[in-house]
């Protein structure tokens, strides 16, 4: 399948046609109107956490593409990795399921960790029938593992897929190229005046895709009609300081080329939210922390949903860290991508109390 019918009339053109792409889940997601903040900004959602496949998420835009290259590539299995709880790999093992391929994770686990059986995605990933191979260190030790496995299951005449942590790589931005568009139509047809668009930034694959879209939707937003009110600033919120921040023009550039738009730039969109007031450890990759549970809390509360708490709630206290910092006026609208992530809450430690 091409892109022409995900991408509308903004940024369709012949290089798109030859982009394979399994549709794995139910496109649009809502954009939902939450509340409005005591300091009258208004929360909107794009509800990226209902994208269907495997309890949702924001991987399945990513796992289309790749999904795409692996069949057409002729591949049988997948190989991915990642922390233990990790979301990616849950919908990895249900994206195979559907395609009827073997699924291999290879998950890191923490030194003496006794939570290799303890309910979350791991138990959704077993559901859906993958195979998981539990690694004693880092995510690198991990990817080292998940390396050697392809290798081996090749010695068995299998044709494995290996697929890089999160999903992210130039390919699977394309998801998050489709979204941007997605998302600003969705806007545009609410007449809504954005001032942000907040994101969980890890392994930089969904901010990229986003910035992508909006450097091609800026590109044609005469053509297109939209107005630039409907254009929305990506504010990534960094949940993992380990990870190159770079990565986001990496991937962008990566999708953009293969869209043959390598021309536009794409560095002067690429935003960080300044969260130095906040916990010193806030970005540090699976921490829990204080202003992150508080968010997770206020969410549930007042919007009814529930936001994971090494992820998704860091973006959203990140988001209200800045409304309450003063940087949006009484009036404005900003959008939160909910990405998704919740059955790591039924996993230790659990929900915060």
């Amino acid at each position: 399948m091409d892109l022409k019918s995900s991408l509308g009339n903004i940024n369709v053109d012949e290089s798109l046609k030859g982009i394979k792409r399994i549709v794995l889940s139910v496109f649009p997601t809502p954009l939902q109107k939450g509340f409005t903040h005591e300091k009258g900004v208004t929360i909107w959602l794009k509800r990226d956490d209902l994208t269907g496949l495997g309890l949702g998420g924001n991987k399945v835009r990513k796992l289309e593409f790749l999904l795409g290259d692996a069949l057409d590539k002729g591949c049988d299995t997948l190989v991915t990795f990642g922390a233990l709880q990790s979301n990616h790999a849950r919908l990895t093992a249900a994206a195979g399921a559907v395609c009827g391929m073997e699924v291999h994770l290879v998950l890191a686990v923490k030194e003496n960790s006794n939570s290799t059986n303890v309910g979350g995605n791991i138990d959704v990933a077993r559901h859906f029938g993958a195979s998981i191979h539990f690694v004693e260190g880092d995510v690198l030790e991990a990817e080292s593992f998940a390396r050697d496995l392809c290798s081996s299951l090749s010695q068995k005449k299998k044709n494995p897929y290996f697929i890089p942590v999160g999903g992210s790589n130039g390919l699977s931005t394309l998801g998050y190229t489709v979204a941007m568009s997605e998302t600003v139509r969705q806007i545009d047809e609410k007449h809504i005046k954005t001032s942000g668009l907040y994101v969980a930034s890890s392994t930089r694959g969904t901010q990229a895709g986003l910035v992508a879209g909006l450097a091609l939707i800026k590109s044609r937003h005469i053509r297109s009609g939209y107005s630039r009110d409907s254009i929305p600033k990506v504010v990534g919120v960094d949940v993992s300081q380990s990870t190159p921040r770079t990565n986001v023009v990496k991937f962008a550039r990566g999708a953009l080329d293969a869209l043959g738009r390598g021309e536009l730039e794409i560095e002067n969109e690429v935003f960080f939210a300044d969260t130095g007031n906040l916990e010193k450890n806030f970005s540090e990759y699976g921490r829990l922390t204080k202003s992150a549970d508080e968010a997770s809390i206020y969410a549930a509360k007042n919007l009814g949903i529930i936001l994971d708490r090494t992820y998704c709630a860091k973006a959203f206290a990140a988001l209200l860290n800045d409304i309450d910092r003063g940087m949006f006026s009484k009036g404005d609208n900003v959008v939160f991508l909910a990405s998704g992530g919740h059955p790591s809450m039924f996993s230790s430690p659990g929900f915060p109390s």
